[in-house]
């Protein structure tokens, strides 16, 4: 397991904010608190940061932020102007059917961001209450595969129970230029891009140093299918058969969604999301 392949990972998972959509413009343009984690001390004292650094393998890491945004919403760029939470919270539309609805936290977390106690900004705000959502077991670990899964997997449900939300921040915008999709979802495939682009095998001697004869790690999309499906349905005589085979195939592809995920990353699986899935859990004991 190559320990760069799973620091790109969590760079691009919290290469954003969490609380990003809740920033005004002083904050919004920061990163997420990756620093702060033992797993990425490395990175720390090198200067290895994607955003920042000239170096040929991290600007490439980068590129992750880039294509995942051009994914999500390639006419962002012709819109200049944020549009900040304010007082009646923001307004997100549906990705599909274009429903508008009012997204806003409850209130009295909405009373404190627009009126921050102790005098605070809105950004020392946001980013003390972000960075209270780390558990130190988390913030001190070693092993960067276990922090990866925490934050793709707890740090979504850690919100909302730290702004006593049932759901509805699950919805947070990754971009309020175009607040319709979700930061969660954003900084998933940026992972998934991250490490794609590093590569599994990356060394920190790479980091350091990227040899120009070296070629540049890709991202590929495979897609895998189980056939003869129709005739493993059709055989079915009884309602009971016919939900044995359905299950059967189901638990199949969980099987393998669970060997990729282990190996690359529970966000490498794009379709169908692994997020929250019931059978994903116990694979895992």
């Amino acid at each position: 397991m190559s320990v760069a392949f799973w620091q790109a990972k969590i760079w691009g998972l919290l290469h954003d904010p969490a609380l990003k959509a809740l920033q005004d413009n002083s904050g919004r343009g920061g990163n997420g608190f990756w620093r702060e984690l033992e797993v990425m001390r490395d990175w720390v004292e090198n200067g290895w940061n994607p955003e920042e650094s000239q170096g040929a393998i991290l600007k490439h890491i980068h590129d992750a932020d880039y294509i995942a945004s051009a994914s999500d919403r390639a006419a962002i760029g012709g819109l200049s102007s944020s549009i900040d939470y304010k007082r009646d919270g923001l307004e997100i539309a549906h990705l599909l059917s274009g429903a508008k609805q009012v997204w806003k936290l409850c209130i009295p977390e909405h009373d404190k961001l627009l009126a921050p106690p102790n005098r605070q900004s809105r950004k020392d705000y946001l980013n003390n209450r972000e960075s209270e959502l780390l558990p130190e077991a988390i913030r001190t670990s070693n092993d960067p595969r276990l922090v990866f899964w925490w934050l793709w997997r707890c740090l979504p449900p850690a919100v909302c129970r730290a702004f006593g939300d049932d759901d509805s921040l699950l919805l947070m915008p990754a971009e309020t230029r175009i607040p319709d999709g979700s930061i969660w979802s954003h900084a998933s495939l940026t992972a998934a891009l991250a490490g794609s682009l590093a590569g599994y095998n990356l060394s920190h001697e790479e980091m350091q140093r990227w040899s120009g004869n070296k070629k540049l790690s890709r991202p590929y999309i495979a897609v895998f299918s189980f056939t003869p499906v129709q005739e493993l349905i059709k055989a079915s005589r009884k309602m009971r058969d016919f939900w044995a085979g359905s299950w059967i195939l189901h638990y199949l592809s969980a099987r393998i969604c669970w060997a990729i995920a282990w190996k690359y990353g529970p966000d490498t699986v794009l379709y169908p999301s692994l997020y929250a899935q019931p059978l994903i859990r116990p694979l895992a004991n």
